[in-house]
């Protein structure tokens, strides 16, 4: 072999030592935006199974939610239609329509009511009557959710109509905007 064919053949052969030296520099180019964008994906994994933990978690906090609702509504049903039935003839019908709208709305809450006001439970008067034609204008509470003295206190023309305060948030002054005495908890308010 000649020495310009060994010149060649070492031309030829340190040609393709670049040409590897670039694929290698290539295949790591490549390499690190494959574990950029791997390292992206994870991320977006990680965060979307986090979204997922939180969306399954706030549907379990809504169905719990949802069966204590449904559990107080059909409570207060089976009140309000067996109270409906023990209203003596006497009751109007302005009465015992504001019964079944106290009864379904969720503010009043017989068990605590009667919990709260001893003297009634001892007479062994229908609560939620009670309520409606004594206790709201006495500033009894129906509940822990509404106050019937700060009401009456807020809206004076509230206590000279002589309306139950309860019912008459529930007619007039909610679509009116006005402001309510409702006292919240940890849980909410119980239409939430």
């Amino acid at each position: 072999m000649t020495k310009a064919a060994e010149f060649t053949e070492i031309d030829d052969n340190d040609h393709q030592f670049q040409q590897l030296l670039e694929q290698v520099e290539i295949s790591q180019q490549q390499r690190r935006v494959l574990q950029q964008q791997n390292y992206a994906l994870q991320q977006s994994i990680a965060l979307a199974e986090a979204r997922y933990k939180e969306a399954l978690q706030q549907a379990e906090r809504d169905t719990i939610a949802r069966q204590y609702m449904a559990r107080l509504q059909l409570r207060l049903v089976r009140h309000s239609i067996a109270g409906i039935q023990n209203l003596a003839e006497t009751v109007s019908k302005t009465e015992k329509s504001d019964y079944i709208l106290l009864a379904l709305s969720g503010l009043f809450d017989v068990d605590w009511y009667l919990q709260s006001y001893q003297d009634i439970k001892m007479v062994g008067v229908d609560p939620l009557l009670h309520y409606l034609q004594h206790g709201g204008k006495e500033g009894r509470q129906p509940s822990l959710y509404f106050d019937s003295n700060a009401y009456l206190q807020y809206y004076p023309d509230v206590a000279e109509s002589g309306m139950n305060p309860l019912s008459h948030f529930l007619m007039i002054g909610l679509p009116q905007g006005r402001i309510n005495q409702l006292k919240s908890d940890e849980q909410g308010f119980p239409w939430q």
